[in-house]
This record gives structure tokens, C-alpha cells and sequence, in this order.
């Protein structure tokens, strides 16, 4: 009996796994599409019981304060742009989108990505703007001709509880049609699955990153597109098509999510995370208003 009970607990032993699953939980805040909205604009809204109301909406300060609020709830939060930020108003127009700098470096996000509009006043003039602020402003498929380099970083690393995550920017591919050829003439804008390739390539074999998220300005169309093209993309954030995903939606396994625009909302996405595998277990996406 005794080796019996001995040879079942050998079996029984054998088939645990070799360590435990380590789960992270992860905030993705996001927002797009801002639009130089930084003063609240009215909206009519549907009430509890029917009916419309018109509310103000948005606004740089209250954006503000709801991501000061989820990052202070979030342990490991992280606040992302998928760009244009610029053009809406006439404060970004008479700045020429340094009054959008200035309060992008209170609200200092982790990452943000370029989107067609902050070429609006053209590249040498974000060139002068893109030192006055410290955040990482990110973009992989950017090429300066004129010197011969990406014409920002192309990617971020960030920890977060223990997790190496990379965050890939990406520009809309048809920038030279969306704004003036004279604004965007001494940049190229590579193929989107192919720079993210090559930069989720150099992440996960250089650093080690085991959670690639996607910061793009192209669309929701074109983001699912690239779901379907390059595999292993965990989370796409996106822009420029200002949709508005009320549930994250899975495309090839990859996470995809967009907030709208004007500030109307804050999109929070709630990730449990395999850190080992990177992975997303579980995702949870909310529109805060």
C-alpha cells in the first residue's frame, strides 16, 4: 500500500506545472483625437429616462483630473495618446499646436504617437516643438530623409511590476495625402506591418519585452488590418477614426481599442496579464465620460 501511495503521489507530482502562473494586472488609459478641445464643449446626451440633455463635455482640466484619479487607483497604470492632439480650435492654429505641448506636459502620458494633424503647421515646426516637452513622443514608420533617421523614437520600454512592456508607434500611412505634401516633403512613411516587425523583433530579442502594445494613428480599420498581418501584437490603441469601442474588440487574438474624440471620453482598459508569456488573460475596456 505504501508504494502504491507512493508511486501516486510521484504521478500526481509530475503533472503539476514547474512554477505558478505569474498574473499582472495591468491599466491601459488612452484617449485620441483630443483635437485641441481644451475647454469644455456641449453635447447633447441621453439621460436614465430618455431624454436629451445638453451637458459640457471634455475639457484639458477634466481630462486631467479623471486620469489623475485612475492612476492613482492603478497600481500599474499606464496613459497613452494615439495622437492629434493639434488643430481644432484656434489656441493650437495661433501656437501652432504649442499650447497643446504645454498642457500635454501636465498631462504627461507614457507614450504618445504622432497622428496626421501634428504635421498641420508642418515638420520643421514640430521638430522645434518636440524637445520643450519630456514625454516620449513614439513613431515607427517615420523616416527623416533628412537626416537620415527615424524621425522620432520608434518605440518606449516601460517595467511595470516586474513585466517589460513595448510600446510601438505608428503614423497614418497615407500622411502625405492628409496633409500638405510642403508640410511632410522631407519624410517617408514605411509599411506599417513591416515596421512593426522589425521593432517588435529588436523589443522582445534585445530587451526582453513580453507585452507589445501598438500606439497607432491609423484607424480602426486599418488597425484590424494589422492584427490579422502581424501576429503576437497583444494591444492595439489606436486613433484617427475616432471610433469609439465600447467592449474591446479581438482581432486575431490582438486587443484593439479607441476613445472616441474631443475628450468626450477616457478609455480605461483593464488587462490581467500572463507575465511570463505576455499574454492577455482577461480584458475589460470602459468609456468614462
Amino acid at each position: 500500500m505504501k508504494r502504491a501511495f507512493r508511486f501516486l503521489l510521484l504521478v500526481l507530482l509530475s503533472t503539476l506545472p514547474l512554477h505558478a502562473q505569474r498574473t499582472v494586472e495591468l491599466t491601459i488609459l488612452h484617449y485620441n483625437d483630443f483635437h485641441a478641445q481644451n475647454v469644455p464643449t456641449t453635447m447633447n446626451i441621453r439621460t436614465d429616462d430618455g431624454s436629451r440633455e445638453r451637458v459640457a463635455v471634455g475639457g484639458a482640466a477634466a481630462m486631467k483630473a479623471w486620469v489623475d484619479r485612475e492612476r492613482a487607483s492603478a497600481p500599474n497604470a499606464l496613459l497613452l495618446h494615439a495622437g492629434d492632439d493639434f488643430q481644432g480650435t484656434p489656441i493650437s492654429s495661433i501656437t501652432k499646436g504649442a499650447s497643446q505641448f504645454e498642457l500635454l506636459e501636465l498631462m504627461q502620458p507614457d507614450a504618445m504617437t504622432l497622428g496626421n494633424h501634428e504635421f498641420d503647421y508642418g515638420a520643421d515646426n514640430l521638430r522645434r516643438l518636440l524637445p520643450t516637452v519630456s514625454f516620449p513622443v513614439v513613431s515607427a514608420n517615420l523616416w527623416d530623409k533628412s537626416t537620415g533617421a527615424p524621425f522620432v523614437p520608434r518605440y518606449r520600454l516601460l517595467r511595470r511590476d516586474g513585466m517589460t512592456i513595448g510600446i510601438i508607434g505608428l503614423a497614418p500611412p497615407d500622411l502625405a495625402q492628409l496633409s500638405l505634401r510642403e508640410n511632410v516633403r522631407d519624410l517617408d512613411v514605411l509599411d506599417p506591418a513591416m515596421a512593426v516587425r522589425q521593432t517588435k523583433r529588436e523589443l522582445e530579442e534585445k530587451f526582453g519585452a513580453r507585452f507589445i502594445v501598438v500606439l497607432s494613428h491609423m484607424g480602426y480599420d486599418q488597425d484590424s488590418l494589422l492584427a490579422e498581418t502581424v501576429d503576437d501584437i497583444d494591444v492595439i490603441v489606436g486613433g484617427h477614426s475616432h471610433t469609439v469601442t465600447w467592449q474591446p474588440r479581438r482581432v486575431n487574438g490582438t486587443v484593439i481599442v479607441q476613445a472616441g474624440s474631443k475628450g468626450r471620453w477616457l478609455g480605461r482598459l483593464a488587462l490581467s496579464v500572463d507575465a511570463d508569456a505576455g499574454r492577455v488573460l482577461r480584458a475589460h475596456g470602459t468609456m468614462l465620460p
